[in-house]
């Protein structure tokens, strides 16, 4: 059983280094340069879900969350489809988010304007008003929470079906 711990821990390894990448721009003060500071959370996003998809993919795998998930345990089961459910939820908020900060990083200005192009009319409306950069801090914070709840939830599954299996030769 210690094998496929150490698997599923190689697994959110990368997850977790790309979680404290994320925690460190969205420590940053973006102050003056909310321009910077967005096209920096940006593309921490991007790369949140790129790992995030590869996570769900893995956990469906030979040696991902369904495999190291007593599936003799129906009620192990039902929390392991609803936190792979989670994720997916998570991977869309994700997304959301990283385009709601590619619209902030870009300039009222930018090239667009210069040749003449309009943004789409959903784009145009959520962008009239200022964007409230504390709120979209906010929610990025919400997010990374959220994501960290999950990973807890994740590895008391695996250890509580490990508990078991082990328990039960006892």
């Amino acid at each position: 059983m210690t094998a496929k711990i150490s698997v599923c821990a190689a697994h959110t390894d990368r997850l977790g280094d790309v979680l404290d990448q994320f925690r460190i721009v969205l420590g940053e003060h973006a102050g003056a340069d909310e321009y910077s500071w967005a096209g920096r959370m940006w593309y921490a996003l991007g790369r949140l879900e790129k790992e995030l998809q590869r996570h769900i993919e893995l956990a469906k795998g030979p040696d991902g969350l369904a495999a190291e998930v007593d599936q003799s345990r129906p009620t192990l089961v039902r929390q392991q489809e609803k936190l792979q459910q989670d994720y997916q939820n998570l991977l869309e908020q994700c997304l959301a988010l990283k385009w709601e900060m590619y619209r902030l990083s870009q300039p009222l200005d930018g090239p667009a304007a210069e040749l003449g192009k309009s943004l789409p009319a959903a784009v145009e409306n959520a962008s009239t008003g200022p964007v409230n950069v504390a709120t979209l801090r906010e929610r990025l914070e919400q997010f990374l929470t959220r994501l960290e709840e999950y990973q807890q939830k994740e590895a008391g599954l695996v250890l509580e079906s490990v508990t078991t299996d082990i328990g039960a030769g006892d």
